[in-house]
């Protein structure tokens, strides 16, 4: 695990999905400390009970994966010009995931899930609440149903 060595937060959304969040952890992840996956849903390895050092692979894996694809989903493009986003082998101090619909779940079903995020991982942890505007949110799912 010496590439985790320096990780010191798990941070996690609470988000609907369409909110926006993925943006967010990308700019965060175009941090050299930080590593934010993109929706790996990585509470649910945790309710799982995978250990941290499972998770932590498994949230590097896939930003490794999203990196492959230049950082391009459903027509948007995550890529920040300059940026870090997990180039070199620069060890991450924050880890997280931003996959914020899973969180909400996972949340309301068992109000101690985030005591059990922090007993599993073994570090603090932050929690990012994101709202955006709801008519935005509809507009774009009329948009794509026409």
């Amino acid at each position: 695990m010496p590439y985790f060595e320096k990780v010191a937060r798990f941070c996690f959304f609470i988000a609907t999905g369409r909110s926006g969040h993925s943006i967010i952890g990308h700019l965060l992840s175009a941090h050299p400390d930080v590593l934010i996956s993109d929706e790996l849903a990585a509470l649910s390895f945790i309710e799982e009970g995978f250990s941290a050092s499972q998770i932590y692979a498994l949230i590097r894996f896939q930003d490794l994966r999203f990196q492959g694809r230049k950082r391009k989903k459903s027509g948007y493009n995550y890529w920040v010009d300059g940026a870090y986003q997990n180039i070199s082998d620069k060890h991450p101090v924050v880890i997280g995931d931003a996959k914020g619909s899973r969180s909400i779940r996972l949340l309301s079903q068992d109000p101690q899930f985030a005591e059990k995020i922090k007993q599993r991982l073994g570090i603090p942890i932050r929690a990012i609440i994101h709202i955006r505007n709801p008519l935005d949110v509809i507009s774009t799912q009329v948009r794509r149903k026409k």
